[in-house]
C-alpha cells in the first residue's frame, strides 16, 4: 500500500513537471528571428556606410559599389522573408501583425533606397548624382535604425 501510495505521488508530482517540459516555447522561435532582423538591418547599415566612405573617397570602382547596392538589396529580400517568417508563427496577435506591416512598409521603402542608390551609381553619372545617393544612404541609415528599434520592441512584447 505504502508503495502503491508513493508511486501515485510520484506520479501525480512529475505529471505536471513532464507537460512543462513538453510544451513547446513559441517565443524562442520569434525572438530568433527577430535577432535574425536586428542582425540583417545592421549588416544593411555597415554596407550602407561603407558606400558611403566609397562615394566620398573619390574612388571611382563601380564594380565595388555595384557589389555594396547588391548585397544591400538581398539584405532588403532576407528581412521581407524574416518579416513573414515572424508574422507567420503560431499565436501572432494582431497587434503583432499591424506592427509587422509597418515594419514591411519600412522595408519596402529600403528597397527604394537601395534601387536609387544602384540607379545613380551608373559610373558615367555618380560624380553629377552623388548628393542623390548620399540622401539615399541617410534614409537607409533612418530606416535601418527605425527596424532595430521596432525588432527590440516586439521583442520585448513577447
Amino acid at each position: 500500500m505504502r508503495r502503491n501510495l508513493f508511486s501515485t505521488i510520484l506520479v501525480a508530482a512529475l505529471v505536471p513537471a513532464a507537460s512543462l517540459w513538453a510544451a513547446p516555447n513559441t517565443a524562442a522561435p520569434s525572438n530568433q528571428i527577430l535577432s535574425q532582423i536586428t542582425e540583417q538591418t545592421y549588416q544593411l547599415q555597415i554596407q550602407a556606410d561603407r558606400l558611403e566612405r566609397y562615394l566620398r573617397s573619390g574612388a571611382h570602382d563601380s564594380t565595388y559599389a555595384s557589389g555594396l547596392t547588391f548585397e544591400m538589396a538581398e539584405g532588403t529580400l532576407k528581412l521581407a522573408t524574416l518579416l513573414d517568417e515572424f508574422v507567420s508563427q503560431p499565436g501572432t496577435v494582431n497587434e503583432t501583425r499591424q506592427q509587422v506591416d509597418r515594419m514591411k512598409v519600412t522595408v519596402a521603402e529600403l528597397e527604394a533606397f537601395v534601387g536609387g542608390a544602384a540607379q545613380n551609381l551608373d559610373a558615367r553619372s555618380a560624380a553629377l548624382h552623388s548628393g542623390d545617393i548620399l540622401a539615399s544612404i541617410s534614409n537607409i541609415m533612418d530606416r535601418g535604425n527605425m527596424l532595430r528599434t521596432a525588432a527590440r520592441n516586439l521583442a520585448i512584447a513577447n
